[in-house]
């Protein structure tokens, strides 16, 4: 628990430089004395000019990535036996024409030409097939808000310790298709639901992973929600939920329940919503849901429901995708992905080797910051006391 509320504690130490303010234990240091309250912001301007840099590198250009083929491709299997024909081919001609048989080496040569030919034209198949599936991928991830969310990961980059994009995630979302009614030929607007690929930036508050873990693929990750009733209720139907369980959490929450089953520091909470709500407060409007990715015994899976095909062994260890909600498991299913990986892709503004927590300019300019503020609050107090006059009283003569 400790390490993990030191995490915390540095996360919030960045966010509060960020927003220009003082920890809570400075704060009431300075509020004993009585002295200033002023703050340099310098590592929020230091925050800001970096991210501006950074959004000029990846967001002001129309991909920041590219798909290249390989410069070597392999051939074919089926290229290497037409070659051959070729050859065959080239050596009766000649022969039928009375030119004087081609040597081996000849043959040799006439084979590397036609092998270097044979690259080129699958070296350009390649590049023709790589420009459609750039325009194809970033199609999918116009639509699915991946620049939306790599504009807020920079924002988390160059303030928190990481920054976490969450993707591909597969969401049903509501569009509007125009139809054309049957009876009067008018185009009325239809509701369809489509399943799409989506991307998210998960906050660095959010975000917790296993102790100890080096990558996103070690031991476990957990997402912590805040979803509002009608995100729950979104939720019916789509596969992989259970429609029992989510209905049951929307009446025990309609009846005041699962206000505060998950306990989180209130500064922490406060901070990460912005607004006034804390996990004990009664009339928060989100309902609290954690997100579990990682390997669960085959047994507790065979106890919430899953059938023994899905875990044919109750000993072995299987990776899930789990959400829970208080008491209520909404979601329990195997992981999709065929490698068991998770949806999390994490980095930092400065890498720090064998932890999945880096350094950002919050740990960077944290002494700087400090320095400075003591400078300009004794600068502004000094100047308070001068600005009028001073008293001196020789306490020995009072008597």
């Amino acid at each position: 628990k400790s390490p993990f509320i030191a995490k915390c504690r540095d996360r919030m130490r960045a966010l509060r430089m960020r927003n220009g303010e003082y920890d809570p234990d400075i704060l009431g240091e300075i509020k004993k004395m009585g002295g200033s309250q002023v703050y340099m912001r310098i590592g929020a301007t230091k925050m800001r000019g970096a991210q501006s840099w950074l959004k000029d590198i990846y967001l002001n250009i129309p991909r920041p990535w590219t798909i290249d083929p390989s410069p070597l491709p392999d051939l074919e299997e089926e290229i290497a036996p037409l070659i051959e024909m070729g050859i065959q081919q080239l050596v009766q001609a000649a022969a039928a024409q009375g030119a004087p048989a081609p040597t081996p080496r000849d043959i040799d040569q006439l084979r590397t030409t036609l092998t270097d030919k044979a690259r080129a034209e699958v070296l350009q198949k390649a590049r023709d097939m790589a420009e459609r599936a750039s325009t194809a991928v970033d199609d999918k991830l116009l639509e699915g808000g991946f620049y939306r969310a790599l504009d807020d990961c920079l924002t988390d980059l160059t303030t928190f310790k990481v920054c976490v994009l969450k993707g591909p995630v597969i969401r049903n979302v509501k569009r509007a298709r125009w139809t054309a009614d049957q009876a009067t030929g008018k185009r009325m607007p239809q509701v369809v639901t489509e399943p799409i690929i989506t991307f998210d930036r998960v906050s660095p508050l959010a975000y917790y992973p296993a102790p100890n873990a080096v990558s996103t693929s070690d031991g476990f990750t957990i997402q912590r929600h805040k979803l509002f009733r009608s995100d729950l209720v979104d939720l019916i139907g789509t596969p992989g939920f259970d429609t029992g369980a989510i209905r049951a959490v929307l009446e025990l929450y309609g009846r005041g329940g699962l206000s505060n089953w998950l306990s989180v520091d209130s500064q922490e909470a406060q901070a990460l919503h912005g607004n006034v709500y804390t996990m004990s407060n009664k009339n928060s409007p989100t309902i609290d849901a954690l997100e579990y990715w990682g390997s669960i015994q085959g047994q507790m899976l065979l106890d919430w429901g899953m059938t023994a095909d899905a875990v044919p062994d109750s000993l072995l260890e299987y990776p899930v995708n789990v959400w829970v909600i208080g008491q209520f498991v909404i979601k329990a299913m195997m992981n999709p992905d065929p490698l068991a990986r998770v949806p999390f892709s994490v980095t930092s503004l400065v890498k720090i080797p064998g932890t999945v927590w880096g350094e950002g300019l919050g740990e960077q300019l944290r002494d700087v910051t400090q320095v400075a503020n003591a400078a300009a609050r004794s600068l502004v107090n000094n100047m308070a006391l001068a600005s009028g006059p001073m008293l001196g009283v020789d306490a020995s003569r009072l008597p």
